[in-house]
Order: C-alpha cells, then sequence, then structure tokens
C-alpha cells in the first residue's frame, strides 16, 4: 500500500511537470497569435486543484516561457505584458510580473538588459496602479540595484542615469528611503591630483632623462596653481571643514587665484557643446546617434598636470567649477537643521561670500555659449533650492494631503449656518461685559487668536538673563542671596529655557559645581560671551563672581569661566617661537606638526610652498600660534614637544 502511495505521488508530480511544459507552451502561443482561448482550455481543463494551486502553477509557467524564450527579447516582453492582462483577470498573482522581469533581467547580458529596462521605464504609469504599487515597489528597487550593481558607473552613465530618474518618478517624495534625512557627504568621492615630485617624474620619463642627470628640474605646469586648483574639490567634497579658520583662509585663497586665473583665460568656444540651428530634414533623422554623441559628460575629473591649460579654457569644465563655488555658497550660509552650534558664518565671512558670489555669477554671465540665460537658469534652480531644504528641515512631510471627513465637513456647514442666522458677520458678539466682549472678539475663531503671535510668551534668552547678568556685576552691590540665581524658582524657568534655546546647554564640561547657585552664575558668564549686550553688564565686574565672597565665589576660585583659566597660562612669545624654530629639522618639526593637530594636508602645503627647513619650521608655529590665539600658551607646546621627544628644544 505504501508503494502504491509513493508511486502515485510521483505520478502527480510529474503530471504537475507536464501542465507547467503545456502552459508554458499555450503561454508562447497564446502571445504569438494574440489568441488565449488555448490558454484558458488548458488553465480550466488540466491543472487541477484549489485556486491557489492553479494561480501557483500558472506562475511557474510563465517564468518556465521566459527561460525558454530568453532569445527572443521582443517575446518576453510581450509575455510580460500578457501576464499583467492575467493579473487584471485574477488569473496569477502580482508577484509573478515582478518575478519574469527578474528573471529576464538575471538571464539576459548587459546589452539586452537596456531594452528591458527601456520596457520598465515606458511602464512607470502601471506600476504605479494600486494593485501592482504595493506588491511590486520592492521587487522594481531590487532589481534596479541589482542593475545599477552590473553597471559601471564611468563608461555606462547614461543608463545609470535612467535608472535613478526612473526611481525617482516611481517613489513618492517623501520615500524616507530615498532622502538624504541627516545631510552626509559623500566624503568617499575623493580627487586624486599629482604631487609635485611626481610631477617632475612624469616630465623626466616622457623627456627621457635620467633620474641622476640633472640636479633640478622646473614642472611642466605652475604647480603651485595646479595644487591650489584641485585641492578645491576637497572642500566641495567635505564643505563642513570651512568652519574651520585655518581652513576657512585656506580655501579663500585659493579660490580668489582660482577665480583670478579663469578671468584672465580666454574661453576657447570650440570645446563648447555647440548650438546647431537644426532644420527637421531626414539628415536629423539618420544621424541622431551622432549628434547625440556630440555632447558633454563629465563623470570624473581629469587631474593629468598636462590637461589644465585646456581645462581652464574649456566653458563647460569652467562652468562645473563654477557651480560647485554656488552650490557650497548656498550650504554654508543656508539654514541646515543638522549643522552644529559652532558651524556659523562670521559677519567677514558672509561679506567676501557675497562678493564672490557676484563675482562667479558674472563670470556665468560671460561665458559662453548662452551665459546670460544659462545665469539666470542657475539662480532660479538655486532659489528653488532653499525651498527644498526648508521642507528638509520641517521633516519632510508628504506633499499628499488626506482626504477631509465627511462629518467634519457637515458640522462646519451647520455651525457657519446658525453663526450666520444669530449674527451678523460684520458685528462683534455682545457678552454683557464690555472685556469678556473684547476677549471673546479679538478673532473670529478662539483657536486662531490662542495662535497669534502676541500669545507666544516664552522670552528670548538675552531678555531673560539680562537682570541676572547684571547683577553679578560687583558694582552694582547686591548680596548672594538676593540674586535671581539663588532662587529656585528663577533657576527652574533658566534650565527650561536653555535647554530649548542654548546651542551649548547639553555640551559636556568637566567642570564641578557645589551647586545650583554656581551652575546657574556660570551659564550667565557663558551668555554674556555669546551676546554683546549681556557682556556689558559686566564690564568691571573683575574676576569675582559675587561681591561678599561667600558660597558663589567657589566656582571662580576653582576654575571659573574659560577666559579666567586661559589667563593664569603663560603665553608663548616670538622669541621663543623663532629659537624653537632654528632647532628644528624637516622631519622634527613635521612630527611636531602633527602633534599639535595639523592636518596632513597642511604640512604637505607647508612643505611645497617653502624650500628653506627654518622657513617651514617658523611658518608652521606662527599658524599654530595665529590658529589658538590665548590656547598657545608655553603649557602646551612643552606638553607636545615632550611627547615627541623634544623637551630639550625649549
Amino acid at each position: 500500500m505504501d508503494k502504491i502511495e509513493a508511486y502515485s505521488g510521483t505520478d502527480r508530480s510529474l503530471d504537475a511537470g507536464v501542465c507547467r511544459s503545456k502552459l508554458a507552451s499555450a503561454i508562447a502561443d497564446a502571445v504569438e497569435l494574440s489568441n488565449k482561448d488555448e490558454l484558458l482550455n488548458c488553465y480550466n481543463q488540466e491543472i487541477g486543484g484549489s485556486e491557489a494551486d492553479k494561480k501557483m502553477t500558472l506562475d511557474q509557467a510563465f517564468r518556465d516561457a521566459i527561460k525558454g524564450n530568453i532569445g527572443n527579447i521582443d517575446l518576453c516582453l510581450r509575455i510580460i505584458d500578457f501576464c499583467i492582462e492575467l493579473v487584471k483577470d485574477g488569473m496569477t498573482s502580482t508577484s509573478a510580473i515582478f518575478a519574469i522581469i527578474a528573471d529576464a533581467l538575471d538571464l539576459l547580458p548587459l546589452e539586452h538588459c537596456e531594452k528591458v529596462f527601456t520596457y520598465i521605464e515606458s511602464n512607470v504609469a502601471v506600476w504605479k496602479q494600486d494593485h501592482l504599487y504595493s506588491a511590486g515597489k520592492t521587487y522594481l528597487l531590487r532589481m534596479c540595484n541589482d542593475l545599477l550593481r552590473r553597471l559601471s558607473e564611468s563608461q555606462q552613465t547614461v543608463i545609470c542615469g535612467r535608472i535613478q530618474m526612473f526611481l525617482a518618478r516611481l517613489f513618492p517624495l517623501s520615500e524616507k528611503s530615498a532622502l538624504n534625512l541627516m545631510s552626509h557627504f559623500n566624503v568617499d568621492n575623493r580627487t586624486v591630483f599629482s604631487n609635485k615630485e611626481e610631477v617632475i617624474q612624469n616630465h623626466l620619463r616622457e623627456e627621457g632623462i635620467e633620474e641622476g642627470e640633472l640636479t633640478k628640474i622646473a614642472p611642466p605646469v605652475d604647480y603651485d596653481l595646479y595644487r591650489k586648483f584641485w585641492t578645491l574639490q576637497d572642500y566641495f567634497r567635505l564643505p563642513t571643514q570651512c568652519y574651520e579658520k585655518a581652513a576657512w583662509r585656506r580655501f579663500t585663497r585659493y579660490s580668489d587665484d582660482v577665480l583670478t586665473v579663469f578671468a584672465s583665460y580666454k574661453v576657447d568656444v570650440s570645446q563648447s557643446s555647440r548650438k546647431r540651428k537644426h532644420s527637421v530634414t531626414q539628415d536629423d533623422v539618420t544621424n541622431r546617434e551622432m549628434t547625440s554623441s556630440d555632447e558633454v559628460c563629465f563623470t570624473k575629473f581629469l587631474t593629468n598636470e598636462k590637461l589644465l591649460d585646456l581645462q581652464m579654457s574649456d566653458p563647460n569644465f569652467r562652468r562645473h567649477i563654477l557651480l560647485q563655488m554656488l552650490f557650497l555658497f548656498q550650504y554654508l550660509g543656508g539654514n541646515v537643521k543638522f549643522k552644529l552650534a559652532n558651524q556659523v558664518l562670521s559677519d567677514d565671512q558672509t561679506g567676501w561670500i557675497t562678493s564672490t558670489e557676484t563675482r562667479v555669477y558674472s563670470m556665468l554671465r560671460d561665458t559662453p555659449p548662452d551665459g546670460p540665460q544659462f545665469a539666470a537658469t542657475v539662480d532660479q534652480l538655486l532659489n528653488r533650492e532653499t525651498n527644498w531644504i526648508g521642507w528638509k528641515n520641517e521633516g519632510c512631510a508628504s506633499y499628499t494631503r488626506p482626504p477631509r471627513a465627511e462629518s467634519r465637513v457637515k458640522l462646519r456647514i451647520r455651525r457657519a449656518s446658525i453663526a450666520d442666522d444669530e449674527v451678523p458677520t460684520h458685528h462683534s458678539h455682545d457678552l454683557g461685559s464690555a472685556e469678556l466682549t473684547r476677549l471673546w472678539n479679538i478673532a473670529p475663531d478662539n483657536m486662531q487668536s490662542c495662535k497669534l503671535p502676541e500669545r507666544r510668551l516664552q522670552p528670548t534668552l538675552e531678555a531673560f538673563f539680562e537682570s541676572p547678568v547684571q547683577q553679578l556685576n560687583p558694582n552694582c552691590g547686591i548680596e548672594d542671596e538676593y540674586k535671581a540665581t539663588h532662587q529656585p524658582n528663577h533657576q527652574w524657568r533658566a534650565l527650561r529655557l536653555l535647554s530649548r534655546k542654548a546651542p551649548f546647554f547639553f555640551h559636556p564640561t568637566t567642570q564641578a559645581f557645589a551647586n545650583m547657585s554656581q551652575y546657574m552664575e556660570y551659564m550667565c558668564r557663558k551668555l554674556a560671551k555669546e551676546y554683546p549686550n549681556l557682556g556689558k553688564q559686566l564690564e568691571g565686574g573683575g574676576s569675582a563672581v559675587g561681591s561678599n565672597g561667600g558660597g558663589s565665589n567657589a566656582v571662580s576660585d576653582s576654575e571659573g569661566s574659560e577666559s579666567e583659566f586661559e589667563d593664569t597660562e603663560t603665553m608663548v612669545t616670538a622669541k621663543q617661537l623663532e629659537n624653537l624654530a632654528g632647532k628644528l629639522t624637516p622631519p622634527e618639526w613635521k612630527k611636531l606638526a602633527i602633534q599639535l593637530d595639523f592636518k596632513d594636508m597642511d604640512i604637505q602645503e607647508l612643505a611645497d610652498s617653502y624650500e628653506e627647513p627654518l622657513t617651514q619650521a617658523r611658518k608652521m608655529l606662527a599658524s599654530w600660534f595665529t590658529n589658538n590665539g590665548t590656547n598657545a600658551t608655553l603649557k602646551s607646546l612643552t606638553t607636545a614637544l615632550t611627547d615627541v621627544g623634544l623637551s630639550n628644544y625649549l
């Protein structure tokens, strides 16, 4: 009996395989003849079981049909169309459509995948239908990502861009998986260029000169300009480093030099993509691919030193660089939600960006072809970008409005009719009391009245802390117990306001406070540094916190504010720096520079800009002294020298 059941199970599996092959053949015939009668007969007579089993068998038959006819791409696309029709009739599952498309992309080579993707791209309206979108969006996203991984971003840029545009059309704007919510930068996109030694070695190799024949040889290009030009790409890659003082000075200097060179180079219009005046002829139609191949496309910058002169005079390349500057300026001066509290431009930096932006737009207008139109278009796009920045700052709210509830609409209509019957629209409600009548008629709707700007009673930091900061001035003669910083109710309100409006409130600190009064005095002094009007309240206040020398003086006695702590250390003198520079050898000053938090790029720049080791060490120490200001103390320099084993030099 068991053997009989085993054989019957084998027969059923064989029957299922035969049914699938019959259905696959019937599918191909139905598509070829545009007649699905034979398929329906096979579906109803050959396949047994429940409707779910029939659907599963037909789904597998479609996949077999795709695999059996993979050599005929046109037939495969028609099979996909036929599958969509059967989904509407309820004969196959929705996932079968995307399964056979994925099979086609997996089985075909790359040169034929583009035709399949063209079909997917042209049917974006079909995929966005309700019965297909919810079940197929994940499949389509996975298929597109798999295809992108197979393609080369540098050689097949057009199809890669089409895939990205298709995904942008398929998914709504509020789709979180496609948004850079945290404003991250593509820091891996580094632009690599040759250093000075590589440029010279390349020149020697091309000239056929042995390395030992010449002791000195000038590079074939202006290496200083070459280095400055391509170093700017690092700031475009990571704009946040422009908020550092040393990096900002270097960026402004390099930008001014590059713009000056752009102004001195004559634009070679022959290198740009010419604007052709077409009259529709047969030649234009037959040579369409020839004209499209002349379009300019930069996938990655070529940084060979020999190309620099050609790049400077090329208008399309110039536009790329000028647009990068405008994008950077918009980010630095814009209101981006995820910027840190210290990433704010000063007035001088804002002024430089404004003047340089005007200079860049002037160059765009002077760059052919169609310079004025191109500059106006760029200005319009950047103005529109500010709207998208605001949308992202607000959490990328959906643009699709929810439908209004029918009951709410009826309620509003009914209430409006009652109000119209009782009181004319141009009259106010009289409540029998002058004050109540005034309060009730401040706004037509009470909820809108609660949202008026006058009811936003939360004060600003400057206004709230004006009196407490003024009380810290010893000239006022206020005893500690009467100061606002010692009152519990003021402390509670101050902490709530600081947590909402002070950017540095949640920053960690190493200072210890005996009680809340000391902490509030510390915060008052910190706010006095941030707001000039509050700082004036402390003028003539000395280093003491209070006037009576009580418990509140523990803050200033132990650690106090940051400026008071810095003043207790001795600043390094110019003579000490000069003596130290004379003792440092090139390897030693580079080790010391690393210990003093110099970046590798800054160290390389000092080594390339100055030939004498003494000048290199002197410039490094001067830069450290300038950047650190009051923090450039003898103690910090001695610590750095000790860490690199040069403690006897100072």
